[in-house]
């Protein structure tokens, strides 16, 4: 039932038909020139799935750029921000200990490499277990409330203990004294 005055609800993704989904971007951007332009220029459509996660990147630099946070490894886990600072710190890091700019960054990638792994992993089992059917989804309702309590802070212990050690110090800019 829809009420005199309100607008009607949004159609789900799954609603849509494909030759439509174009046409209805197209209207939600109408006044956006920009993305119009994207919108109509595009030729495949990709449509929404729950929980994607974007495919590896298997080269993160070369020897002049350096791919840092999601453009480097999109883990998919809400830690995006978290991972990109982390890697600003090894990467300076890196740069400060390394004879070149490509050493620098070769390092950097073999520096985080193995926690970005694991982070992945730690969002592809947590992106699992929220696609499971009706009977798995009621065990784990139930379990969870116990599970988590005993078991949370030992299964994070290595995403929030993680140290970085400290910043070189030419990498660590000092505020002018004020007057």
């Amino acid at each position: 039932m829809v009420r005199a005055g309100c607008r009607s609800p949004a159609p789900k993704p799954t609603d849509i038909g494909d030759d439509r989904w174009l046409d209805r971007l197209a209207e939600l951007y109408r006044f956006e020139p920009k993305a119009l332009e994207i919108i109509r220029a595009t030729t495949q459509l990709h449509r929404p799935t729950l929980m994607h996660t974007l495919a590896e990147v298997p080269i993160w630099h070369d020897e002049r750029v350096v791919l840092v946070g999601d453009a480097a490894h999109p883990v998919g886990a809400g830690q995006g921000v978290s991972m990109a600072i982390e890697d600003a710190v090894v990467l300076a890091r890196a740069l400060a200990d390394a004879d070149s700019t490509g050493e620098g960054f070769a390092e950097y990638h073999r520096l985080r490499r193995a926690r970005i792994g694991k982070m992945a992993k730690a969002a592809r089992t947590n992106r699992d277990a929220k696609t499971v059917g009706p009977i798995a989804r009621r065990f784990r309702d139930l379990v969870m409330p116990v599970a988590f309590g005993h078991f949370y802070e030992r299964a994070t212990t290595w995403l929030y203990t993680h140290d970085l050690g400290t910043l070189p110090a030419q990498a660590v800019q000092t505020r002018p004294a004020e007057h």
